[in-house]
C-alpha cells in the first residue's frame, strides 16, 4: 500500500484542525464573559453592602458621598462611600478598561459599560450594571440596582 498524501487529505486535516481551534476559541471566549458576570455580580454586592451600612448609619444615602449620574468609580474623596470601600477608584466594570460609556445613560450587553449611578436620593438610589453572558440565575443584559434588591431592565 502506498502512503501518498493528497491534496484532499491535506486539506480535510486542515479544516478538521480549524474547526478544533474555533471550538476552543469560542469556549475560552464564553468561559471569560461568565468569569467577568461573576465577578461584576461580586462587585454589585458589595457596592450593596456598603450602601446598606451607610443607610444603616446615617438614614440617608446621599450621605455616601456618590452623586446621581455618576460612574461608581467616581464616589472617591471625604466621603462614607470611599472610607468603606478603599478601592473605589478603581471599582469598575471588568471589560470596560477606560471606559467612558455609564451604564445608566447606555447599557447593552454586548457594550462594554461602566457602573454608574442613576439617581442617589435620601431614600433611593439606581446602580446601573450589565451582564454579558448571564450567570447565577440572571440572564444577560442590563440591571438596576436598588435598595431592594436587582431589576433587571426590559427591552
Amino acid at each position: 500500500m502506498d502512503r501518498i498524501v493528497t491534496v484532499p487529505r491535506i486539506v480535510f486535516i486542515i479544516i478538521i484542525i480549524a474547526i478544533i481551534i474555533l471550538i476552543a476559541v469560542f469556549a475560552v471566549t464564553n468561559i471569560k464573559a461568565k468569569a467577568n458576570d461573576t465577578r461584576r455580580l461580586s462587585n454589585i454586592g458589595t457596592i450593596q453592602e456598603v450602601l446598606f451600612d451607610i443607610n444603616k448609619e446615617t438614614n440617608d444615602f446621599t450621605r455616601s458621598g456618590c452623586l446621581s449620574d455618576s460612574f461608581v468609580s467616581g464616589c472617591v474623596g471625604d466621603n462614607l462611600f470611599s472610607q468603606k470601600l478603599p478601592f473605589t477608584g478603581i471599582l469598575s466594570d471588568p471589560a470596560s478598561t477606560d471606559s467612558i460609556l455609564k451604564c445608566s445613560q447606555t447599557c447593552q450587553s454586548d457594550i462594554a459599560c461602566d457602573y454608574s449611578f442613576k439617581t442617589v436620593e435620601k431614600d433611593n438610589y439606581e446602580l446601573h450594571f450589565r451582564l454579558q453572558k448571564g450567570v447565577a440565575g440572571f440572564d444577560a443584559g442590563c440591571f438596576i440596582l436598588t435598595p431592594t434588591g436587582i431589576i433587571p431592565i426590559e427591552k
